[in-house]
């Protein structure tokens, strides 16, 4: 409000500006959340999932019975800050806990590896990594749902392509993997490459992942908004495992290397294509 004052027009504003501060905050509270869940949850120990969920799945349901039953009794208080400092506060400490207990529900799942969880983790793998992404796109583009707008609420991901690499992603993440090392060593590097797509998603949505809450409270739709960060941390935990399995036989700081070539596979792909585009048009 300093830096740019209320008495500024708004058209002269960018329409993104208010999501700036979160996006530049965000990487680095997601980070913190990461390190926070790491630390409480030791491989060692032995954490229930159920405990997790059940945690998690309150917290929205404690938003939902407040604001449905408690605010409409503190309307007519005549402490207007003191509501506000309320609201603020439990607002924050709401987003912390359900997105601690997601996360840790995540890392409490991929540390298991009894056959049935790895089943299970299938299953989810499925969901998160090939449906979710899909309905995901289509209800942005307004394919389905009441969305009307053009360019979606996101972005503009009309694109075929989103959807094809949605798929391939997924795919690459369901593979079983084989025993063969040079073919262990082929998909770590086809789920290297399509990790960019994975990772650039979750920058997307990173700004808006404190309102998904709000989203599951009045639609259930904010589990989408979601998918990003599931898919996120069991695509890396995937390739973690590629890593661990691929050492025993190649130099780590060729792997590395090798990984780091195949990430940037996609995102030189699409600067070449964008030159392409500017040169023709000229």
């Amino acid at each position: 409000s300093s830096i740019f004052p209320s008495d500024i027009p708004q058209w002269i504003m960018p329409s993104e500006m208010q999501f700036y501060v979160v996006s530049f905050l965000m990487p680095t509270l997601a980070h913190a959340l990461l390190i926070v869940v790491s630390t409480l949850t030791k491989p060692e120990e032995e954490h229930h999932i159920g405990k997790n969920i059940l945690a998690m799945l309150a917290v929205p349901l404690a938003w939902f019975v407040i604001i449905q039953l408690l605010l409409p009794l503190w309307q007519n208080l005549e402490s207007k800050s003191y509501f506000q400092f309320f609201a603020i506060n439990f607002q924050v400490i709401g987003i912390v806990l359900f997105m601690f207990f997601l996360v840790r529900c995540i890392f409490i799942l991929l540390q298991k590896k009894s056959n049935i969880l790895n089943q299970n983790l299938l299953i989810l793998k499925i969901a998160i990594g090939v449906i979710m992404p899909i309905v995901g796109l289509l209800l942005n583009n307004g394919k389905i749902g009441a969305l009307s707008i053009e360019k979606g609420i996101f972005g503009d991901f009309n694109n075929p392509w989103f959807y094809i690499l949605a798929v391939i992603n997924g795919v690459l993440l369901c593979l079983p993997n084989p025993r063969q090392i040079k073919l262990r060593l082929l998909l770590f590097l086809a789920r290297c490459s399509s990790f960019a797509y994975t990772f650039y998603f979750f920058m997307v949505f990173l700004p808006y992942l404190p309102f998904s809450i709000v989203l599951i409270v009045a639609f259930g739709l904010g589990f989408l908004m979601l998918t990003p960060l599931i898919l996120i941390l069991i695509h890396g935990s995937i390739l973690g495992d590629d890593f661990d399995v691929l050492k025993q036989h190649f130099l780590s700081k060729k792997l590395i290397f090798s990984a780091f070539l195949a990430f940037l596979i996609l995102p030189i792909s699409i600067l070449l294509v964008s030159i392409y585009d500017k040169k023709s048009k000229r």
